[in-house]
């Protein structure tokens, strides 16, 4: 379930995760990246949930592709599919965090 504060989200449903929770990120520092941002501090907690049973590879086939050399036993393909998840998990953050430096 995605909930903003006391709202359930469902025009977010069948979105892949990290681009949900990038969005709504962005919607929030918009006002901070202004020529006259909020005189109040914003204080933000991030706890990113990607990398979490069930599996689901990102849905640009790029990040599948460059994890494919990726070894490691009888879950050859978990394995694959997490370091995808996780490729596409830090490209997210490294575009919060640009997004930051005004």
């Amino acid at each position: 379930d995605f909930w903003d504060n006391k709202t359930a989200i469902y025009h977010d449903l069948g979105k892949y995760t990290v681009d949900a929770y990038e969005e709504r990120i962005r919607s929030l520092l918009r006002p901070y990246a202004s020529a006259s941002p909020p005189s109040q501090p914003m204080f933000l907690y991030f706890a990113e949930q990607q990398l979490h049973i069930p599996l689901q590879a990102p849905p640009e086939p790029e990040y599948l592709e460059a994890c494919r050399s990726v070894r490691g036993g009888s879950g050859q393909v978990n394995r694959t599919i997490l370091c995808s998840m996780a490729s596409r998990l830090d490209r997210s953050v490294g575009r919060l965090v640009e997004s930051l430096k005004i």
